[in-house]
């Protein structure tokens, strides 16, 4: 077996064999449902076309939660989004951290390559902050934080440790991964809490530092 060019597509001699490779992962939300489906983008570095592919579905903490089968075909060297037919619903997350998908198998054959099979998103069953960085910050502070459904009328607050509101903005939410990005230069150096909303309701709560600006 060898690896040739940029696309490391294989080349065989002897047996056939199945080469799977999950690029992506995402969580699709189920309208109207308090489901979602998982959607991954594969990759085939076989010579073959790999169909009726296994795999597996886990929890933050590797416990395989399902075993799923797929009807796809994806062709040799060729890249494919595929929609996996189960619906997770809120038990199944569990609060998970990461949710992973692990293709084992496709046309009845192991795949020989396990260490690019596996692959794991953050999806969370609330909001949830990811990074504040810096942390201390001199200008800029930026925020990533996950959502778990798209949401208008949101404000992010900016209050003192004796509780007095420095700033405040407004920024719409889609579900999955936002990053924000706020100029703190005005503020003096200290300690701060940062607070998200939408309407009244509040969604998160973490603490920074602003740092004096170095010259």
């Amino acid at each position: 077996m060898s690896r040739v060019g940029s696309s490391s597509k294989y080349i065989y001699s002897g047996d056939l064999s199945i080469d799977l490779e999950v690029l992506d992962l995402k969580k699709l939300i189920v309208p109207s449902a308090p489901s979602f489906t998982l959607q991954a983008t594969v990759v085939n570095h076989s010579n073959i076309p790999a169909y009726n592919f296994a795999s597996i579905a886990y929890s933050e903490n590797t416990t395989p939660i399902y075993t799923l089968s797929d009807q796809s075909i994806i062709y040799p060297a060729d890249t494919s989004i595929v929609v996996l037919d189960h619906a997770f619903y809120a038990d199944d997350k569990n609060n998970a951290q990461d949710f992973c998908l692990e293709i084992i198998e496709a046309n009845g054959l192991s795949d020989i390559d396990l260490s690019n099979n596996l692959f794991c998103e953050a999806s969370y069953a609330t909001f949830k902050m990811l990074n504040l960085f810096p942390n201390p910050a001199e200008d800029v502070l930026n925020l990533e934080l996950y959502a778990p459904e798209n949401l208008e009328n949101n404000s992010i607050a900016i209050y003192n440790v004796k509780g007095q509101i420095k700033a405040t903005f407004s920024r719409s939410l889609h579900q999955g991964i936002n990053t924000i990005s706020y100029n703190i230069e005005h503020l003096t150096p200290g300690q701060y809490i940062l607070k998200v909303f939408n309407a009244d309701t509040p969604l998160l709560e973490e603490t920074f530092n602003k740092a004096s600006r170095s010259y």
